[in-house]
């Protein structure tokens, strides 16, 4: 019998970090509370590292059984208010470099080792951000992690649980609706301090209306 969300939820230990950071001309925001570990939703980076992104071309997105049972969810959720979705190598490569880093050199957090955000490591790669996305090398608007969930549907219900990450992942607000480029990034790091970690990556392509 397939087990309860709340069941599947006390299987694994999640540990959950939000930020979203805007800095749009209309002035709105949804911010998490950094001091509140139970929903915490997340924008971080990862450079100077062997998993890093940087002068790569990205043919194509390539997921994962973990990274496309993860897409699936995003897409088909009854409540999923994005009117249009478009896997991005770029991104994808960055969330599963990020994922991977994490588990690697042992930290979870809005900003790299280095101080990097996501909108920096997606620059970096050879994404354009539009212009009004933060520009300050610690500046995220475009990511949602977790950890200690081995499958897909397990991290999608804890994200549910969150208002933040309900807002990013189903584009319940202007901001993120707009955001139909994405790229997710799962990896299995053994002997990590988690274990197994997630990265959602999702953005408004520059020059789009």
């Amino acid at each position: 019998m397939r087990e309860t969300a709340l069941a599947t939820i006390a299987r694994f230990t999640f540990v959950l970090l939000c930020s979203i950071v805007f800095m749009h001309w209309n002035s709105f925001a949804a911010f998490a509370e950094p001091d509140d570990l139970s929903h915490l939703l997340f924008i971080p980076l990862v450079t100077n590292s062997p998993t890093a992104v940087s002068d790569t071309t990205y043919p194509a997105c390539q997921f994962n059984a973990q990274e496309e049972a993860m897409a699936s969810l995003f897409q088909q959720h009854p409540a999923q208010e994005h009117t249009a979705f478009r896997c991005e190598p770029i991104l994808s490569a960055v969330a599963r470099a990020r994922a991977e880093d994490m588990g690697r050199r042992h930290y979870f957090d809005h900003i790299s080792p280095e101080g990097q955000g996501a909108n920096d490591l997606v620059s970096e790669a050879g994404y354009r951000l539009p212009d009004y996305y933060g520009r300050e090398l610690a500046s995220n608007n475009i990511e949602s992690i977790g950890a200690g969930a081995q499958e897909a549907e397990a991290m999608w219900e804890a994200w549910m649980q969150s208002d933040k990450h309900r807002a990013h992942l189903l584009g319940e607000n202007d901001f993120f609706r707009e955001q139909t480029d994405y790229g997710i990034g799962f990896a299995r790091v053994p002997g990590s301090d988690y274990e197994f970690y997630w990265v959602f990556l999702s953005a408004k392509p520059a020059g789009s209306h």
